[in-house]
Formats: structure tokens, C-alpha cells, sequence
């Protein structure tokens, strides 16, 4: 599951990029690109929607910025952030940050706070878990299946454990949601899913109104969600997005994490 990966990134996060508009447009013009990845960013009706969607053209709204939308891989997301040199800026918006990312892009403010990681399970199925008070408890039960991202990067912690696991674990691609039909379906027990992400499957997903999240010990708490940005965004715009975080009170209280901002 996206959250509870290492790419967080989990962001968890919530997942999207945004891209300065090419001279040719006006400076106030931001394109995003976004990855489909319901209830943070995807399309519905033709429209681009999500959480993290709205926070962001709210955002936008609040600094003057008018937004377009475009679709992009997630690897592409991660490859527009690092190369700041030659190109219009980028920025990816619903990300924690890490001393790596730090290190390379410039972070906004904070504007939201992610549900952390969770798992989801079936109602009928919470007995199985009930002497269970962490994630470790869970993968060293031979008694409990799990769905997990084929090619995904898990915790220190976990990795080893699932990987003792692998013959009765259900190994696949996809994404969290595509993780959340085989617990729906009866084919495992549980699947790594955000808290927030079982909210939205429960009315979006077929069967979903079965699913409960359960958040056990040792996976990723709550933490900022930020914009990240290439370091070739200019100053001014960096002032923008941070004065309308901001006042729009998105989260009293909380200050930008401290990094250099040298272009």
C-alpha cells in the first residue's frame, strides 16, 4: 500500500505534482500533475477531484494562482522533483519530508496531516486480530493473510517478516484499492491501507461497507503533509504558496520544517 511505503515518501500521502507553467502561459498559471489515487487524487466525472485536490486549489485560490490539471506517473512525480535545472519548476504536493528530501527541493509550510498507516480487515474477520496489539503480530501469525504491492518497499521491520510470509501472503500489482478487493473478496485476511483510504472504500468499493480499518502498533503515525518543489521555484512564488497556507489556517501552529533554501 502506497501510505505504508517507503515512498513517502508512505505520503501516504496523498499525491500529486505540480508544474510551473512553460513561458509561453501566463506566471500565474500552475499545471499539476497528478496520479490517480482515490480519495486524495483522482478523476470522476471528468473532473479531477480529492482530498488533497481540494486543499490545494484552495490554496492556489488563496495566492492568486489559477491550476490545470495533468496525469502523470508516480515515477515521473518523483523524477520531476530532483531535476531543478533547465526546466520549469515542479512541485508534488501531499508528501512527508525526509532529510533526502530535504536535502534536494524546497518544502512549503504544512497544510494537512496524513491518518498514518492502517490496515484494512473484513467485520466479520476482527477476531482474528483481536489478541493481536501490532503489526509484528500480525505477520508472524501464520493463521493471517495479507495482499501486498508486487515490487512495493515496506519498513525495515516489515519487509524481512512478509517475505517469511510470502507463501501464504497474496502478491500483486495494482494499488491500494486493488489491495482492498482482495480482502472484500475473501482471498486475504488483511491489506495495508490508510485509515482515510478505508473511509472512501467503504462507499466507493463494492462490498467495501464490510471493510474496518484498524491502526496496530508499528505502523506509520500521523505526520505534515507538505508541497515539495524543485529548487529552481522562485522566490516570490515560494512567498505565495506559504503566505496562503497560511491564511487559510490549513493547520494553526505548525511551521515549515527548517532546510536550506538556496536555489
Amino acid at each position: 500500500m502506497k501510505s505504508s511505503l517507503m515512498r513517502t515518501v508512505i505520503f501516504p500521502f496523498a499525491y500529486l505534482a505540480v508544474a510551473m507553467a512553460p513561458p509561453s502561459e501566463a506566471s500565474d498559471t500552475i499545471a499539476f500533475l497528478y496520479e490517480d489515487y482515490p480519495p486524495y487524487t483522482f478523476q470522476q466525472e471528468g473532473k479531477v477531484v480529492g482530498t488533497v485536490v481540494a486543499k490545494v486549489e484552495a490554496i492556489a485560490a488563496a495566492a492568486g494562482l489559477t491550476v490545470k490539471w495533468r496525469q502523470a506517473t508516480f515515477s515521473r512525480m518523483l523524477r520531476s522533483i530532483a531535476n531543478g535545472k533547465g526546466t520549469p519548476p515542479v512541485c508534488i504536493a501531499g508528501y512527508g519530508t525526509t532529510p533526502e528530501r530535504a536535502a534536494t527541493s524546497w518544502i512549503s509550510k504544512p497544510f494537512a496531516m496524513s491518518s498514518g498507516s492502517g490496515i484494512a480487515v473484513l467485520k466479520d474477520n476482527l477476531e482474528k486480530f483481536k489478541d493481536h496489539e501490532s503489526i509484528v503480530d500480525i505477520l508472524t501469525d501464520k493463521a493471517i493473510s495479507g495482499a501486498f504491492l508486487q515490487g512495493a518497499t515496506y519498513s525495515d521491520v516489515q519487509t524481512p517478516l512478509i517475505e517469511a510470509g510470502r507463501e501464504r501472503h497474496l502478491f500483486i500489482g495494482g494499488d491500494d484499492n486493488d489491495l482492498a478487493v482482495m480482502v472484500v473478496r475473501g482471498r486475504v485476511d488483511f491489506a495495508m491501507v490508510n485509515p482515510d483510504q478505508v473511509e472512501y472504500l467503504q462507499r466507493a468499493l463494492p462490498g467495501g461497507q464490510q471493510l474496518v480499518a484498524l491502526k496496530p502498533k508499528g505502523m506509520r503515525p500521523p505526520g505534515s503533509e507538505h508541497i515539495l518543489c524543485s529548487r529552481n521555484l522562485p522566490e516570490g512564488m515560494r512567498d505565495r504558496i506559504n503566505e496562503a497556507i497560511e491564511a487559510l489556517k490549513l493547520l494553526p501552529g505548525m511551521d515549515a520544517p527548517e532546510r536550506d533554501t538556496d536555489q
